[in-house]
């Protein structure tokens, strides 16, 4: 589907249709998809688990450099707002994501399960 060709019947997606049926994207994700040998139902959930996470590590990096900043100012040696523009790129990702998830159909049931 071209992302921009607008829908008929879910419009709430154009905008996340936008974003994520660039070229340059699902160029990449065939990428991804061809030199692993893996399918979107392996590598999709990895991703998702590698970007939280790099998430509870960067937040867990910009705690620590917080208090060490708060505690011992003359000691620190960090550069703060590199480790706080890290945890907020990741914060973005896993809101995307995790909004993107928040749109998905839910799984049809099988017609066997309810015979």
């Amino acid at each position: 589907r071209s992302a921009t060709i607008r829908s008929i019947v879910n419009p709430q997606f154009d905008d996340l249709r936008q974003i994520m049926f660039r070229p340059s994207w699902t160029g990449f994700w065939e990428k991804v998809l061809v030199s692993t040998g893996l399918s979107t139902s392996i590598v999709f959930p990895s991703l998702i688990a590698l970007v939280v996470l790099l998430f509870l590590v960067s937040t867990g990096q910009a705690a620590t450099a917080a208090w060490e900043l708060v505690t011992a100012p003359q000691e620190f040696h960090g550069n703060v707002v590199l480790i706080g523009l890290e945890t907020v790129v990741s914060a973005f990702s896993l809101a995307f994501i995790l909004y993107g998830a928040s749109l998905a159909p839910k799984p049809a049931e099988d017609a066997k399960a309810k015979a």
